[in-house]
């Protein structure tokens, strides 16, 4: 099975162009990417701020990885005929489809993985196991659940008579 990609420099890339410095747009992107794992990596490194460095180094590895990815998507709509002829342009609704599963897919990534340390930072705790974190977790979930629930029909309950 052949894919048959298309060449680098093909037309489509010149809409990519930004004036200022004849530089494709994707090539920030990859600038950005570079810069969330840089600061991903000085976290783990350095261990600043104390208490939230292994949540930043989490959160900024997955956005620095979802950049990269998003251009991955961009490409493969560009070079692989299939997909070319699928969508005609990278404005057609498929390729913004495409990109918000790939989103949601990594925020749903960044918030497990941080809830999931979370649970293991509150089990290192002295005296509190990994069970006791986590239905401590649960139990505040519970109770913020129950305020809303109070206030809801306090709110619902006032007269105006």
């Amino acid at each position: 099975m052949t894919l048959d990609l298309l060449p680098r420099g093909w037309a489509h890339h010149s809409a990519w162009y930004l004036s200022a410095r004849n530089l494709l747009l994707a090539h920030w992107f990859a600038v950005a990417a570079l810069i969330a794992t840089a600061v991903g990596i000085t976290a783990a490194h350095v261990k600043r701020p104390r208490f939230g460095w292994m949540l930043l180094h989490l959160t900024c590895m997955l956005v620095g990885f979802y950049i990269l990815i998003g251009g991955g998507v961009n490409e493969a709509f560009l070079r692989i005929s299939f997909l070319r002829r699928l969508v005609p342009s990278l404005n057609a609704p498929v390729v913004g489809m495409t990109h918000f599963a790939v989103m949601i897919f990594f925020a749903v990534l960044i918030a497990y993985f941080n809830y999931i340390t979370l649970i293991r930072l509150r089990a290192k705790r002295p005296g509190v196991s990994a069970m006791h974190a986590r239905s401590g977790l649960q139990q505040k979930f519970r109770i913020t659940l129950v305020r809303l629930k109070l206030l809801g029909e306090r709110l619902c309950s006032v007269s105006f008579f």
